[in-house]
């Protein structure tokens, strides 16, 4: 079909045969700017979308726009194919892309769909074309997908569009909350409280929108939980003419990080029963949110000594394991307080070390582990002091720290025995 357009009119793309490239629905247009918009059978048109497999299940509006002098380049000027697929034509048609363009002259405008084969094609997409009075703001994307651990560029193929000329135009971007992210750009404006502002020409804006980048907050809610972000753009032209869009929104899941253990110190060091406390200064961190953490502390031997819980969690002196569960403060504090008390038994002259293997798993199955802490466990030192009276010298043997018993005797407390001194071939001996 080729007619001259000035009023709007409605152009109908069936799927299965209008490829843009061999078979397009073409229109002579006058000079000038022109809005499209995808419409539905209530709004006039023949289509409500189309399925690329035939399924039922599969629909979109995807669309594209050319002329004959790029065609035969392989070319298009336009493609309204960043979308996924929607389970219904209800749903495909609520979130259609709009577009715009300028025309010098008047020339033919070619309207169509691409696919790898269209026979299977059910459906199609109807668009309105109408001369560009109004300021507009168009290809907005809604349900956009990041992670919390990337960024996005929500407004990328978004362009204002301006019939009035040598416009400066103020833009203002909105977050629905301050609190979900930042938005940042390359291409000049500025971000505070949650409104992204820039004031410019129409290309300067349109290029700063085209760059601009949207960081969400990380961590926000639980690993695998979603916050939907909705954008709403502002314009103004410096002939008072204005234009508000609130069709961008990004979805962001929040993702999962390993928790963290530090503070951790090796080679601490006690005497015989002398009491430790090996996990002073250790911190359990987890960054992912509203985590209840389980964190276990295990001897490499559960007979060399025990774990006394000052502050919550319990110990299993059979297995040598501690556990304890809440918060990351809540284990931290119970780790903090844990105090080891070593067995003390082994041979004179011999070190115990035991080693303690610290794990914390969260809710959300992340989980960590730390093997650094560690304490060397040293025998009872004693001591000899001679006391000499009269000939006789009273050794006096005695223990600096801890209790162990030995042949009945505490060694905590000092004994003594006496030895006689006296003369042989000019030395003196130790009677006892």
């Amino acid at each position: 079909m080729t007619s001259p357009v000035q009023a709007p009119i409605i152009v109908n793309i069936n799927a299965a045969n209008n490829d843009i490239f061999t078979n397009p629905v073409t229109e002579t247009l006058a000079a000038g700017t022109y809005f499209v918009q995808p419409i539905g059978v209530a709004g006039g048109g023949a289509y409500n979308g189309w399925d690329p497999y035939s399924s039922g299940v599969d629909w979109w509006t995807v669309y594209f726009i050319s002329t004959p002098a790029l065609i035969a380049q392989d070319m298009v000027f336009f493609a309204a194919d960043v979308m996924p697929l929607y389970p219904s034509q209800s749903e495909a048609l609520a979130n259609v892309q709009a577009t715009a363009f300028t025309i010098s002259t008047s020339q033919v405008i070619d309207f169509g769909v691409y696919d790898s084969y269209f026979p299977d094609n059910l459906g199609g997409v109807s668009l309105q074309i109408s001369v560009d009075t109004a300021l507009l703001i168009i290809g907005t994307v809604p349900g956009q997908s990041v992670s919390d651990a990337a960024t996005i560029s929500p407004f990328t193929g978004v362009s204002i569009v301006d019939p009035n000329t040598n416009q400066t135009e103020a833009v203002t971007i909105t977050l629905s909350a301050a609190a979900d992210g930042s938005l940042s750009s390359v291409g000049g404006g500025s971000y505070s409280a949650g409104v992204w502002s820039m004031t410019g020409s129409l290309a300067a804006v349109n290029t700063a929108l085209d760059e601009l980048i949207f960081a969400p907050k990380q961590h926000q809610v639980a690993p695998g939980q979603t916050v939907t972000t909705t954008f709403t753009i502002q314009d103004t032209d410096s002939a008072g003419a204005s234009a508000s869009d609130s069709n961008t929104s990004v979805i962001v899941t929040a993702g999962t990080v390993l928790p963290t253990i530090t503070g951790t110190k090796a080679n601490q060091t006690t005497i015989g029963t002398g009491t430790v406390l090996p996990f002073a200064g250790v911190t359990v961190g987890d960054l992912n949110f509203g985590q209840t953490e389980t964190v276990t502390a295990t001897l490499s031997n559960a007979l060399s000594g025990t774990l006394t819980a000052s502050e919550g969690g319990s110990y299993n002196a059979s297995s040598g394991v501690f556990t304890a569960t809440g918060s990351a403060n809540v284990v931290t504090a119970a780790l903090d307080g844990l105090i080891f008390t070593p067995a003390g038994t082994q041979a004179a002259g011999q070190t115990v070390t035991t080693i303690f293997a610290i794990e914390d798993t969260d809710t959300a199955g992340a989980s960590v582990s730390d093997s650094a802490t560690s304490v060397i466990d040293s025998p009872v030192p004693f001591y000899l002091t001679p006391v000499y009276t009269n000939g006789t010298v009273e050794l006096q043997i005695w223990a600096s720290a801890g209790r162990r018993r030995r042949s009945g005797r505490s060694l905590d407390h000092r004994f003594s025995h006496r030895w006689h001194v006296r003369q042989h071939y000019g030395s003196q001996q130790l009677v006892g």
